[in-house]
């Protein structure tokens, strides 16, 4: 189990690392395996990881102090659409070595935090809920890119 906060978080950044690697192949060989006829293809789901694989600088800055401003509106369909057509004419194989690249930049930059900025809050916009950084890092791997490496697995694992 690792000692500190850097290190759970490197934990889940490693963990990720290794399981979309573990993919390699078979992404290459069928980036447009999705699971339902409506859901993204592996590609996209894979474009997503990729676009988002350093989590570390906005979670900082999450908890950096600014005026109480209302969330802007955002359509999350529009932004994912954004991260596959930004990759758009990328093998499976360039978007996988970009999103390992950038979860190897996450996990240099997450050791580095000192314990300061990791203990600082910043509130969950789908709970309210307050967090610390250094937690909110290692859930994010865990949690979301977990959901999305286990959506790849079952789209390569059974398409339709």
């Amino acid at each position: 189990m690792p000692g500190t906060e850097n290190e759970a978080a490197a934990a889940a950044i490693d963990a990720v690392s290794e399981r979309l690697g573990a993919l390699r192949s078979k992404l290459v060989a069928n980036p447009t395996a999705r699971r339902t006829p409506e859901s993204w293809t592996a590609w996209n789901e894979l474009c997503h990881l990729a676009a988002r694989s350093n989590e570390v600088p906005r979670f900082v800055a999450l908890a950096e102090p600014r005026p109480n401003t209302p969330r802007p509106t955002i359509n999350i369909d529009e932004i994912n659409q954004g991260q596959s057509d930004a990759r758009e004419g990328k093998s499976a194989d360039e978007v996988l070595d970009e999103a390992l690249a950038s979860l190897a930049e996450a996990k240099k930059t997450v050791l580095g935090l000192d314990e300061d900025i990791l203990n600082r809050t910043y509130n969950d916009f789908r709970t309210g809920a307050e967090r610390r950084v250094g937690e909110g890092l290692k859930m994010i791997y865990q949690n979301h890119y977990g959901t999305h490496i286990q959506q790849i697995e079952e789209a390569l694992a059974n398409p339709v």
